[in-house]
């Protein structure tokens, strides 16, 4: 494992000993929601941080579970890696991840022993910009924070160890964009520095998806992240954007070089000034500021979301070794899906006909990397644009241990879906063992009116779930009655055999509901997966089951796509595309990656990059 550092040095004695193959330490820290354990993986044989949910409510269990989820596939070296998600009947939460020793971003990047004192007495005044401010606002009158006189002590920054920190953390946080996430509490507590230099981002419970689908409300259900490093449009409840995390960044930037945030004082005040004011900029408030982190600084924190740096500004700034290329077109229907209109019609077709009042399976299968999720995503994603279907989407995991895996996440899409009508005044009424299925799924019981039943069977598990699938199938029977309903399951190859009970009980006629359930799994798992042999030898054979099968692209088609994706047609383009086309062997993932590369270093081997 190596040397440990310092915040794993005093580990507190706990009386918690593990499980049977996590044997705990000691406990590394608390929370308001969850203690981190150090903790021996007897499998890997190596230590691990584990994560534990300290109240077992639905709420939290929810959030838990997206953290997890969240950084379920992204891996660089400036996140934290994750390993295992584990959730038992018997109500034990926890996930395990890298166990990374460090100290804090701060501590890291500020000078040892330097202390600086409270910030200056906030003046607040109203009057035009002027020209040289370094954070540029609209010509109208607003309010500014005036500064004190600058005062006679330097930065307490480190600016070698800053320049260095901030550039691992602005390329963190952008491998976490470019997956479609965003952080929303990127701060000083969630940033680990190593011994040997990492830069980790931690903590990832109140992380959202930059794509605001269907089951997720605009804006979310909650203003969420930390006050003193949120920023101003959080605080209002608008669409969360990568812009967002950059202003936290431009927070944590302000702190090291001065030695406190831009705004102190309680939380409603700091939000409150954050939507007002602009702070003094550092060189204001301490000596020895270099002008161009001063500048950057300023420039994260405008309170125009769309005024702020992207990231290749950003490195460009910080004088990273390599620049950032401009990032390829992102897949979509003149990239991703060239080659995929017949498959794109069979979809539809069948959303046609559980339209009409019709259940219907599609089974979308093919090899790894072949675009099977891109297609489906796709798809969806054009029935919610036009408004023409209730879309609940799910997946999967390979590293969750969780009972009814295949099902579970689309069953907290469904629990999204009914707090939003109840929150609309429109709630759905629920089946009578509504309660038996929030045992089953216990985030549904953040509906409110899902709770525990006077009938409720506690010693017959068999009968709960047994009631709990009943419930499941008349609950969605009531969503298709207001629009009709499409459930999607990615990557079912990973499911577990109580999932495809579940689903064949859901499939089954007469009663089954007249909705349109899609599925991918990867070809190469249908004799080892416990879900497809199961589901092969149990679905209902008077089910309507379509199969759409996700093959290489053709020659030409993988020619048109690098084509797009390299924004150019000129002789080099076409060159590199052949190469591209010869390399990919028809792989959408492989087209994508080796554009990628060739895009990062144009000139490292002649036209195009090979495997």
């Amino acid at each position: 494992m190596g040397q440990e550092t310092s915040r794993y040095e005093r580990l507190e004695p706990v009386h918690w000993k593990g499980t049977a193959r996590y044997e705990i330490a000691g406990r590394i820290g608390k929370g308001g929601m969850g203690a981190v354990y150090k903790a021996l993986d007897r499998e890997r044989g190596q230590f691990v941080a584990l994560k534990t949910l300290l109240h077992f409510g639905p709420a939290a269990l929810y959030r838990f579970k997206q953290e997890f989820r969240t950084l379920a596939d992204v891996r660089h070296n400036n996140l934290v890696h994750l390993y295992e998600l584990v959730v038992s009947e018997t109500e034990q939460v926890f996930f395990t991840m890298e166990l990374v020793g460090g100290v804090h971003f701060l501590e890291h990047v500020q000078k040892p022993g330097v202390r600086t004192g409270a910030p200056p007495p906030t003046t607040i005044v109203s009057r035009p910009p002027t020209r040289d401010e370094p954070a540029t606002e609209p010509s109208d009158a607003r309010e500014t924070a005036e500064p004190a006189p600058p005062a006679s002590s330097s930065t307490p920054a480190d600016l070698d160890k800053l320049r260095g920190a901030l550039r691992q953390l602005v390329e963190g946080i952008d491998a976490l964009h470019a997956a479609g996430k965003l952080h929303r509490d990127v701060k000083p507590s969630n940033v680990l520095v190593t011994h040997e230099g990492r830069l980790v981002l931690l903590d990832f419970g109140v992380a959202t998806e930059l794509r605001i689908e269907s089951d997720v409300p605009a804006g979310g259900d909650e203003m969420v992240g930390t006050a003193r490093y949120m920023s101003p449009e959080q605080s209002t409840g608008e669409p969360p954007t990568a812009a967002s995390d950059w202003y936290s960044v431009g927070v944590m930037l302000y702190e090291a070089l001065v030695g406190h945030a831009p705004f102190v004082g309680a939380a409603v005040d700091i939000l409150t000034m954050k939507n007002m004011m602009i702070p003094p900029p550092p060189s204001a408030c301490v000596q020895d500021v270099p002008a161009d982190l001063d500048a950057l600084c300023m420039a994260l924190l405008h309170r125009e979301p769309a005024m702020r740096p992207t990231v290749t500004e950003i490195l460009r700034r910080l004088g990273a070794s390599r620049s950032l290329p401009p990032p390829p077109p992102a897949p979509d229907a003149t990239s991703a899906l060239i080659g995929r209109a017949e498959h794109l019609r069979t979809l539809r077709e069948a959303f046609e006909t559980a339209r009409s009042g019709r259940q219907v399976t599609v089974r979308v299968s093919g090899a790894s990397g072949m675009g099977k999720s891109t297609v489906v995503h796709h798809f969806l994603d054009d029935l919610v644009q036009r408004g023409k279907a209730v879309v609940l989407r799910g997946r999967a995991y390979e590293r969750e241990s969780i009972p009814y895996k295949a099902v579970d996440s689309a069953s907290d899409a469904l629990s999204r879906h009914l707090m939003r009508f109840d929150e609309a005044g429109e709630p759905l009424a629920l089946p009578d063992d509504a309660w038996a299925l929030a045992r089953v799924f216990p985030v549904l019981q953040r509906i409110p009116r899902v709770g525990p039943s006077r009938e409720d069977p506690i010693g017959d598990p068999k009968g709960v779930r047994r009631r709990a699938f009943v419930a499941l199938r008349d609950l969605l029977s009531s969503l298709t009655e207001r629009q009709p309903l499409v459930v999607f399951i990615d990557d079912v190859q990973w499911g577990d055999v109580d999932s495809v009970a579940l689903l064949v009980e859901l499939m089954r006629p007469p009663r089954a509901p007249p909705l349109l359930l899609v599925m991918t799994y990867r070809q190469e798992e249908v004799t080892t997966s416990p879900f497809l042999v199961e589901a092969g030898a149990l679905w209902p054979a008077s089910a309507e089951v379509r199969e759409v099968r996700v093959g290489p692209l053709e020659a030409d088609g993988a020619y048109r796509m690098a084509l797009t994706l390299l924004g150019a047609s000129d002789e080099m383009a076409r060159r590199t595309a052949r190469v591209v086309v010869r390399e990919s062997s028809g792989s959408p993932l492989l087209v994508e990656e080796l554009v990628r590369s060739h895009r990062r270093d144009p000139d490292s081997d002649g036209p195009g990059a090979r495997l």
